[in-house]
């Protein structure tokens, strides 16, 4: 059975391949902010936009080359991947960075749409959360779990006790719980966040 969403695909397709701008803008709504998110994960966000906006100028060149969305998005991933991967590998900075070349090089897979979709709102509802915090706990929160320093680097950083970080994480954990005890998927999100198996980002 052919549904509307198959029918309007195939039809979206056709026109892309066909040169349509229109066709190219809906694919680019679609794609955009998933490409750029995932870039940005391993460059800054100035390279991270300009290597978003590379690939998609790269799927316009071989527009006849694709049949479906799934394998469009698929090709804006494995571009973005290699643009991030070429860039850090030109920059040669600290070892830090090297570590990331060599693990984007050998581990870098191509996100699950719907996962990454998933992902992002998450991130987002995490964010908006986040924003209601008071200003100076908000920040120790990012800085411990976005960038991933530590309670010394961020108290000598915010010129306070390593203790009073360690007790503004806390406490912005628990408003962070309070707030999202109706959403299981984001408290198991946060825990994630919070035992630093994934970035906040």
């Amino acid at each position: 059975m052919v549904t509307n969403d198959t029918y309007n695909e195939v039809a979206l397709i056709r026109q892309f391949q066909a040169g349509e701008e229109k066709a190219f803008a809906e694919i680019y709504h679609l794609c955009h902010k998933r490409v750029l998110f995932f870039a940005h994960r391993y460059v800054s966000e100035t390279d991270a936009q300009d290597i978003t906006s590379d690939s998609f100028v790269q799927l316009w060149k071989k527009r006849e080359d694709f049949s479906s969305i799934k394998s469009i998005s698929t090709f804006l991933f494995i571009t973005a991947r290699n643009r991030c991967f070429n860039l850090l590998e030109h920059e040669q900075v600290k070892s830090r960075r090297q570590t990331e070349i060599r693990q984007l090089q050998e581990t870098a897979s191509i996100p699950n749409i719907e996962l990454e979709d998933t992902r992002l709102e998450l991130v987002a509802l995490i964010h908006k959360e986040l924003h209601k915090l008071p200003e100076k706990m908000r920040e120790i929160f990012i800085l411990s779990f976005q960038e991933g320093r530590k309670p010394a680097e961020i108290a000598a950083q915010l010129q306070i006790k390593v203790k009073t970080v360690s007790n503004q994480k806390l406490t912005a954990i628990k408003l962070l719980k309070k707030a999202l005890a109706d959403n299981p998927a984001a408290l198991a999100f946060l825990m994630l966040i919070q035992s630093k198996a994934i970035p906040l980002n």
